[in-house]
């Protein structure tokens, strides 16, 4: 039975970067801004790619928080791209432990541009 539900959410894992490392108490609130992209040749010249995005989390307590960010970049081109998730701390580093943090991203992307 498991292996069956394995094999029909495999599609849907991935990695993804979490922006809060370490879990924020309940009721807190944090806001962030994230910047850096890819660099690209063109013509023999390494150009960068710049990618941008503002956030904000809310920690619900027990090592549980839901985020969320908009990508500015995205909107120079009239696209609207969110990302709300979740995120889980299991346990917090100690000493030569690491930690476990688990989390679920949606991204969503919307299209502004006219179209005729």
């Amino acid at each position: 039975m498991y292996r069956w539900l394995l094999l029909l959410l495999l599609p849907f894992l991935g990695c993804v970067g979490q922006r809060q490392i370490y879990p924020l108490p309940k009721g807190e609130h944090a806001v962030g801004v994230q910047a850096g992209g890819p660099l690209i040749r063109l013509n023999q010249t390494t150009l960068p790619i710049p990618l941008s995005a503002v956030y904000g989390a809310v920690g619900l307590g027990k090592g549980l928080l839901v985020d969320g960010g908009i990508h500015t970049t995205a909107l120079l081109y009239q696209t609207i791209f969110i990302d709300p998730g979740v995120q889980k701390t299991w346990n917090f580093p100690n000493g030569l432990r690491p930690g476990l943090n688990t989390g679920f991203r949606m991204n969503t992307l919307t299209d502004l541009q006219a179209r005729d």
